[in-house]
Formats: structure tokens, sequence, C-alpha cells
């Protein structure tokens, strides 16, 4: 059982090893949708964050607290950050719809998700700021490569 706050380090191994998505908690209120976002801001590393963001994870429309009720634009990958790069800052966000969206076309293609303009799509979508949010630290260790290997990457 391994949970986020605010900046622990967390093994990319007791992530990858994940067989569903990760449980993710805020205060919601039932009526109301959200967004929620995974993204990895440090690309390819922190000191050189030039291919900023990678987005792990987005769901759209969540009905309250219920991400399964949501409309999945991404579907979760683990952090795979590159050996030698560091510790990657994982950001979970969630933002406060003003009314039901209409996603963008799902993207399940991995290697398209690098260069996601994370501010662009609030801007472009009028979520505002978040209401909720959370980071960890993972850096790379053997399970990344096991994990890109057993997804083709």
């Amino acid at each position: 059982n391994t949970s986020a706050n605010l900046g622990n380090e967390i093994a990319a191994q007791d992530i990858n090893c994940l067989t569903s998505d990760p449980v993710v908690k805020w205060t919601a209120r039932a009526d109301t949708l959200y967004t929620l976002a995974m993204l990895d801001p440090d690309v390819p590393s922190r000191a050189d964050p030039s291919q900023r963001s990678v987005k792990h994870w987005l769901v759209m429309n969540i009905a309250g607290d219920r991400i399964q009720s949501g409309d999945i634009v991404s579907a979760f990958i683990p952090p795979a950050p590159e050996r030698g790069t560091g510790n990657h800052r994982y950001v979970m966000l969630v933002y406060r719809q003003s009314k039901r969206l209409t996603p963008p076309p799902r993207d399940d293609c991995v290697t398209a998700r690098v260069g996601f303009n994370w501010r662009g799509f609030v801007t472009e979508y009028n979520l505002g700021q978040p209401v909720a949010g959370n980071f960890w630290l993972t850096q790379w260790d053997p399970s990344v490569d096991e994990w890109r290997a057993a997804n083709g990457l």
C-alpha cells in the first residue's frame, strides 16, 4: 500500500506492479463533474524539462469521486523515467468542471503523450484552478525497463 504525500519518494517498482488504476481520493460533491490528470513535467529530466509534460492519465466528466464513471481520454500508464535522469515529479491534479465537456479523442499511444501542453488543455477546456492535487517523486529502476519491454516500448 503506497501513498503519495506531497513530494515523498515512491519506487517505480511499487507503481509498475499495479494491476489496476491508482486509487485517488479528494473531497468531491456527488452532483459535480471533475477532470483528473496525472502528469510528469520533468521530461526528459528536471534539469532539462524541454519535452514537458508526459500525460500519464487523463479522465474527464468524473461524477463526484467515481473515476470509473468518467470519460477516459488517456488510460493510466505508470511512471517510466529514463535511466540517469534522477527523480521526476509525478503530479495528480483534479479540476471542477462547470458542465459536461466533450473530451478530445481517446489517446492511448504512449509515445504520443510526450510534450503534452497541459496549460493549453486547461485553458481550452476552461478548467480554472485545481481543486485538489498531490505529487510524488520517482526515479528509474530496473522495473521501468521491464515495464517498457512488456509494453513494446
